[in-house]
């Protein structure tokens, strides 16, 4: 029983997860937030990195990397841990608008795994990032 808790506690904190990181950009601020409680700290507020140093560093709002320091040098190995995120969802391809038989249609590619006919049964959201000439 308390195995079957543990799973359903797991399971619900994905959910929230998820919901909270439906982009790529929401989810690299969703992790940032939890490495940051996690005792964390970005990497350019080190002048020089020592043993025990818990570390991340951002890549155009969109990817995150975490590090603690170990106390080996890298001669004599690393562990490394790698995973991809990948959000769901419908990308607009440029210039994406246009007119048929009287209806306003967007061009779309889908990503993550959701198949054509499955979007309409899913709620959509819309999500984007502007960009100014400033």
């Amino acid at each position: 029983m308390e195995e079957l808790q543990e799973i359903f506690k797991y399971a619900d904190e994905y959910i929230k997860f998820l919901n909270a990181a439906k982009t790529e950009y929401k989810c690299v601020e969703v992790i940032k937030s939890e490495l940051e409680q996690a005792g964390f700290m970005p990497l350019s507020s080190f002048r020089c990195l020592v043993p025990g140093d818990k570390v991340y560093y951002i890549n155009k709002d969109r990817s995150i990397y975490a590090a603690i320091i170990g106390e080996s040098t890298e001669t004599l190995g690393v562990n490394i841990i790698g995973s991809h995120i990948d959000s769901p969802r419908l990308d607009t391809k440029p210039m994406p608008l246009f007119e048929k038989h009287g209806m306003a249609l967007m061009k779309t590619q889908y990503y993550g795994g959701i198949k054509k006919y499955q979007w309409t049964a899913v709620p959509l959201e819309l999500h984007g990032v502007i960009f100014r000439k400033d």
